[in-house]
């Protein structure tokens, strides 16, 4: 049996995966040569190789591009996690990237593009509730925020010192209460 992956210059063939420049990986991984002329019309230039292995702890694919030693791991182990090991240091998503939910498909986080500005955005129940924009309004709906700590028992906690500078900073207070010691309160 074969199966044509069109456009790509791809080819599944009896336990082997050969490709457009006629090099055939067997079921081990071996580069053999091969007549592909059967398959009919194949298109495109030089070699892309392709080896599937299975080990013990899991399988993994490594793909290289033509004439080049640079490679892309691809493995699964034995839990089913997947992990991406490019030789050369970088993993590039094209569009946007998502994590979903498992059982519902909701998303959970997404790294995209706005304007040629990176976003990040953290969901709950499909609804954004963290947005960190590169060139825009950053916000935090919901939950607490621990600067230079792990725990926030309010809204912004924060443990350290801190510094505002810039010309004309003001500090609103309504109907709120300033402390800044036991003995020191203001209040608005």
């Amino acid at each position: 049996a074969s199966l044509n992956l069109s456009g790509s210059g791809l080819y599944l063939q009896d336990g082997g995966i050969a490709t457009a420049g006629g090099t055939l990986l067997d079921s081990e991984g071996n580069v053999t040569t091969a007549n592909l002329s059967a398959m009919g019309n194949i298109s495109g230039s030089g070699t892309l190789r392709v080896g599937s292995h299975v080990t013990s702890s899991g399988a993994y694919v490594l793909i290289h591009p033509a004439n080049n030693t640079n490679n892309a791991k691809i493995s699964v182990d034995e839990y089913g996690y997947i992990t991406f090991t490019p030789s050369g240091g970088k993993t590039i998503v094209k569009n946007d990237f998502i994590v979903q939910d498992n059982d519902s498909a909701d998303t959970i986080v997404q790294i995209y593009d706005s304007s040629d500005d990176g976003v990040i955005a953290g969901y709950r129940n499909n609804q954004k509730y963290v947005l960190l924009h590169a060139n825009g309004t950053s916000y935090l709906k919901g939950g607490n925020v621990a600067i230079g700590g792990e725990i926030a028992s309010e809204t912004l906690q924060i443990s350290g010192s801190f510094a505002v500078s810039g010309s004309e900073v003001q500090a609103r207070l309504k109907n709120s209460i300033f402390q800044i010691s036991s003995s020191l309160t203001l209040q608005s």
